[in-house]
């Protein structure tokens, strides 16, 4: 009994070292619970994404929930009237036309766009004095190796700082529910 154990145990852990565990429950629902951080590059070819505009490329690390990634996002944006989702802020970017790529230890990756529907909350709150907060809203719209085919949507929410005109350090969260086929 006790070698069955052991060698389950030792299954178990090895899969789990090799990344190929999906946590994915009986529906086929992976949890997304992800923390973040990392850098984000705004405007550094002073390239006008859209009417007045910016661009931020991040390269963030992701770890938790369904295991560590590293994450390549691109995102444009411009300002917009402060509203409620931005309450107290002293200016408002609106994002859209972006998305990020995870990519996990075993070479799959998650594929996510931004969701640009009018009711989405995809806002980054500009406060002169202290840390900027977004909330962003992404669709999943597929994925390669164990995600292949995933759908889903997560809400990404975070703190960054402004280090200059070009770099900023971000953290945060990831949380949602990937579906598989």
């Amino acid at each position: 009994m006790i070698k069955r154990i052991l060698i389950v145990m030792t299954a178990i852990a090895l899969l789990a070292a090799l990344s190929l565990v999906v946590y994915a429950d009986n529906n086929g629902n992976v949890q997304i619970n992800w923390t973040i951080a990392g850098p984000i590059f705004s405007d550094i070819q002073n390239i006008d994404a859209v009417d007045g505009g910016s661009y931020a490329l991040l390269s963030l690390s992701a770890k938790g929930a369904p295991g560590a990634a590293e994450i390549m996002a691109v995102g444009t944006g411009g300002l917009v009237p402060v509203d409620e989702q931005c309450p107290g802020a002293d200016l408002q970017v609106k994002f859209g036309n972006g998305g990020f790529v995870a990519t996990f230890e075993d070479q799959s990756m998650l594929f996510f766009v931004v969701d640009e529907s009018e009711e989405a909350r995809n806002a980054n709150c500009i406060h002169f004095v202290g840390p900027n907060e977004g909330a962003f809203e992404y669709n999943v719209v597929g994925g390669s190796g164990r995600f292949e085919g995933a759908t889903g949507s997560v809400l990404v929410e975070t703190i960054s700082w402004g280090i200059n005109s070009v770099l900023s350090a971000e953290e945060g969260t990831i949380t949602g529910v990937v579906e598989l086929p």
